[in-house]
């Protein structure tokens, strides 16, 4: 089964594909251009591996902690493609988060929806009165 990894807690976005007991990555820096460039980053690293958004078999989202807007706009994004292509998603966090995420979709979990944990309460900023 090929799992799709994904880290997006920073401004460097970490991609990654389990496939065979291999696992490729790739990180770049998209910084405030994560939202524009993510579901195309992701369609060439797949494809640079010769795989593609349907042949992936599970996702892996990193959990968090890290920031709020990346975390948001990776969940989101990994969300929306596992919901339309009907593939098991599973989140985890730690330095092992990616091997963690393979074993638990290898052996049949699906979260169906994964919501980030950003490490602490929301500092929302009020509005000007």
């Amino acid at each position: 089964m090929k799992i799709l990894g994904i880290k997006t807690d920073s401004p460097v976005l970490e991609l990654y594909l389990s496939r065979d007991g291999a696992i490729a990555s790739y990180s770049e820096e998209l910084g405030r251009d994560l939202s524009l460039r993510l579901l195309a980053t992701i369609e060439a690293f797949l494809a640079s591996n010769k795989a593609s958004l349907d042949t992936i078999g599970g996702i892996v989202c990193y959990a968090g902690p890290g920031s709020f807007t990346g975390l948001r706009i990776g969940h989101t994004v990994m969300n929306t493609i596992a919901y339309a292509r009907d593939i098991p998603i599973v989140q985890f966090s730690g330095p092992e988060w990616f091997i963690d995420g393979i074993r638990a979709l290898e052996s049949g979990k699906n979260e169906k929806l994964v919501i980030p944990q950003y490490g602490s309460e929301p500092n929302i900023t009020q509005p000007k009165k």
